[in-house]
């Protein structure tokens, strides 16, 4: 396992050189999949923030954490749906804070979302200030799991709400091919380590949090991601793009699915 002041570095600077590409690419939702309501709804950025937001109990007039944020797309739409909500969204990236606060100022929300570079193991906020947090496909970056959901147990109030949607690992025995799979998709994606859901809930019931529940996310759509990674070619049909150059992989029998964990902070 890395340390946690070279996880930290390592991820700052992967994102601060890959963003401008992520942007180009994926639009400033940086996720792999977008959730659905069903497996007939369109996929789409902005309605899958929305959906999870709405799965993670957000309701308008929230104070809310957005936890490794990106660029602030998920939060932008949050607060187009909620017009009385305060979303602060952290990421260690410098390039992605000074773009994501370009973006508020055009989305004219510079009063109600806010983007911060900040270490999401130490955030710069005091305790019991938001009703929500979420991490949205951003805990696997953390090497310290466990005082990284103590920490978002410290800024939400008691009876508060953190969720997490993520990619995440199959738990328990993994052939020799599918951990070596994982290990690539790991590394390549600049991740501690892919979440398990056993995992993620022990770390949250430990720092004080009820799981409420916890399991796969059953319509979750990656044919944007994936599809951003190739470009037609008069040639050959199709060729990768600088996206695809650099992360298409190869990874048979890779053991990762969509899911999420909805947990609350216990009362005191």
């Amino acid at each position: 396992m890395i340390s946690s002041d070279a996880q930290r570095e390592r991820v700052r600077a992967f994102y601060d050189q890959w963003t401008p590409v992520f942007l180009a690419g994926y639009g400033t939702t940086l996720q792999a999949g977008f959730a659905k309501r069903d497996a007939d709804s369109p996929a789409d950025a902005d309605a899958s923030a929305v959906l999870l937001a709405s799965r993670a109990g957000v309701r308008d007039g929230d104070r809310i954490l957005d936890a490794g944020c990106g660029v602030g797309g998920p939060a932008l739409a949050i607060a187009a749906v909620h017009p009385r909500a305060g979303i602060h969204g952290v990421t260690l990236s410098a390039v992605q804070a000074g773009v994501g606060r370009r973006l508020v100022d055009e989305a004219e929300l510079a009063g109600r979302v806010t983007i911060t570079q900040a270490d999401f193991h130490d955030l710069p906020f005091p305790d019991a200030s938001f009703d929500v947090v979420l991490f949205l496909e951003s805990c696997g970056y953390s090497s310290a799991r466990g005082a990284l959901f103590a920490e978002a147990a410290r800024v939400v109030r008691p009876g508060g709400r953190i969720y997490v949607k993520d990619v995440f690992a199959r738990a328990g025995p993994l052939t020799e091919i599918e951990a070596r799979s994982i290990a690539a998709f790991d590394d390549l994606w600049q991740l501690a380590a892919s979440p398990t859901l056993p995992g993620v809930t022990a770390d949250l019931e430990a720092a004080g949090c009820a799981v409420i529940s916890a399991g796969e996310l059953r319509h979750v759509d990656s044919d944007r991601f994936v599809a951003a990674m190739v470009e037609p070619d008069p040639d050959t049909i199709f060729r990768l793009t600088e996206l695809g150059q650099a992360f298409a992989l190869s990874a048979p029998d890779c053991p990762t699915f969509f899911a999420e964990v909805r947990a609350r902070r216990s009362a005191e």
